[in-house]
């Protein structure tokens, strides 16, 4: 479904400019508008992760000379109940990336066999 909606987008991106390659940087750019609003509310939640682990990394680093391992695993567990910080939080930073991988993929299996670049140039 969404190689047939880049494949409409290319094909009336085509339509404008008379030129693949001018299409193909115009899909490009439209689907990352189209993506804007997401970006936004990623970029939201990262700022948020951010903050949330200045605010423990004093408490982090008071327990950052303590040898015995399993001491220091409790003490940072119950620093991060005490923030009400989960550890997937850490995932957050990889949000935007797995967005654009369907669209990546989709992109990929449009242009990799269309039949209408054969012997056409990329450039004017």
């Amino acid at each position: 479904m969404l190689v047939t909606f880049l494949e409409y987008l290319l094909n009336y991106f085509y339509t404008l400019s008379n030129n693949y390659g001018i299409s193909i940087i115009l899909l490009s750019i439209g689907v990352n508008i189209l993506l804007l609003p997401i970006f936004f509310i990623l970029e939201r939640l990262q700022v948020n992760e951010h903050n949330r682990q200045e605010k423990m990394a004093k408490d982090l680093s008071i327990i950052e000379n303590v040898s015995n391992k399993n001491e220091k695993f409790f003490y940072t567990r119950e620093i991060y109940k005490r923030h009400n910080y989960k550890t997937y939080y850490s995932l957050v930073g990889t949000l935007g990336l797995l967005v654009q991988i369907p669209f990546f993929l989709a992109a990929y299996w449009l242009l990799k066999d269309y039949p209408s670049f054969e012997g056409v140039s990329f450039g004017i």
